[in-house]
């Protein structure tokens, strides 16, 4: 079967210097500890999805050019800047400088379910996910200003990190605009 080739006009998208000054700067997400190139990959796919500026990371670090990491995001690690911080309480104050509330999207005895969050309308956020097998680490729980859990009902407790992004991001990305 043959499927028709569409040009980069037919579909409507931009370039990546375009991108860049259409991105939105009040939303973003933290990478804690993130492990598997996949993952990162899909979560920067899905950043440019929804029109994310910047990713930040901290701990374990997939370099940009790793060819798993490229394989899923399709080259969205061109168009979303990327900062690493070495050191959590400093990326910690530079978004808490810049106004971000920053969420856990982490299963606590306090977190709140995610179709009970509601906040006002352009709203700096910056939502954390954590290590695909430990969660987010103990140093950023303490500083987070709430942690959110997507509802489940079935026997598993938790979504893929790259899946709950892409959840979570979706429900959020109505309140930062």
């Amino acid at each position: 079967m043959q499927f028709p080739k569409k040009t980069m006009d037919e579909l409507l998208r931009i370039d990546a210097e375009t991108y860049s000054q259409q991105a939105n700067p009040n939303f973003t997400v933290i990478l804690d500890h993130i492990r598997s190139a996949y993952n990162v990959g899909s979560i920067f796919r899905t950043a440019d999805c929804f029109g994310i500026k910047t990713i930040y990371a901290n701990g374990i670090e997939t370099p940009l050019n790793h060819k798993e990491l490229q394989k899923t995001a399709l080259g969205a690690e061109k168009s979303v800047n990327y900062q690493f911080f070495p050191e959590i309480k400093v990326m910690y104050e530079k978004l808490k400088r810049d106004g971000f509330a920053i969420l856990g999207i982490e299963q606590t005895k306090n977190s709140i379910p995610l179709n009970k969050i509601e906040m006002p309308n352009n709203t700096k956020i910056a939502i954390i996910l954590g290590n695909e097998v430990m969660g987010i680490c103990d140093e950023w729980l303490e500083l987070v200003d709430q942690c959110i859990e997507i509802p489940q009902k079935g026997m598993k407790h938790s979504y893929n990190v790259s899946n709950s992004f892409s959840i979570v991001g979706w429900h959020f990305l109505r309140f930062t605009f």
